[in-house]
């Protein structure tokens, strides 16, 4: 499933039900993003709303676990509540994911969290982060520099990165999402298949995103 903890659409009715949950621009007025409420990650009740939310579809229809719609959280919330500070709503997903992750395995412990950002924070509650880095700095450069350079470079960032994590952790890797182009179009039609064959191949996860697969049987 896909689990949207940044917020609701306005008709959703959040503003009259729960207007601390949404957070505030320097103004006092209500932020938005995506044509929906901005809501603060870091409010202790819009955290356990996620979290009774996730556990919810998981104990009804047995879901597998969830992808973390902007994982991390979103920006400023500069209405004060008790504990608030404003920036706490940029990083909230590190306090709000162990608690959506710890609900969702009472109702099944095999259940899998994938948080949708990239922030050494985010370990601690999900069991794989996308890997930004690699899709968007790493990968990219295999079209501006000579393959006898990119390879070499690659094998050392790769190297670089695995020592970073921590032990366990599952990268998720891709070249292509819902937010880029598609790949067999920035790499072309061999080192797309190269890429695809790299993620299958080295450690952590390999995506293949929906329609990926076409023309390159």
């Amino acid at each position: 499933g896909d689990l949207i903890p940044h917020g609701p659409r306005p008709e959703s009715g959040l503003e009259q039900t729960h207007p601390e949950w949404i957070a505030r621009d320097p103004a006092g007025g209500f932020r938005y993003q995506w044509g929906c409420y901005d809501c603060d990650y870091a409010h202790p009740g819009w955290q356990q709303f996620m979290a009774e939310h996730a556990a919810d579809w998981v104990r009804r229809v047995g879901l597998d676990g969830y992808r973390v719609d902007v994982a991390l959280g979103q920006r400023e919330n500069w209405q004060p509540y008790p504990g608030n500070r404003p920036g706490n709503s940029c990083v909230g997903g590190i306090q709000m994911l162990p608690r959506v992750r710890a609900a969702i395995h009472r109702e099944k412990p095999s259940a899998v969290l994938l948080a949708e950002a990239t922030h050494p924070g985010l370990w601690a509650g999900c069991e794989m982060v996308y890997d930004f880095p690699f899709a968007y700095q790493v990968a990219p450069r295999a079209v501006e520099m000579p393959p006898d350079e990119f390879v070499p470079a690659l094998r050392r960032w790769l190297q670089w990165q695995r020592a970073l994590l921590p032990d366990g952790a599952l990268p998720l890797r891709y070249v292509e999402s819902h937010d880029t182009v598609r790949a067999r179009l920035c790499y072309g039609p061999g080192l797309h298949r190269a890429f695809l064959g790299l993620l299958t191949t080295i450690p952590g996860v390999p995506m293949l995103y929906d329609g990926q697969e076409s023309g390159c049987e």
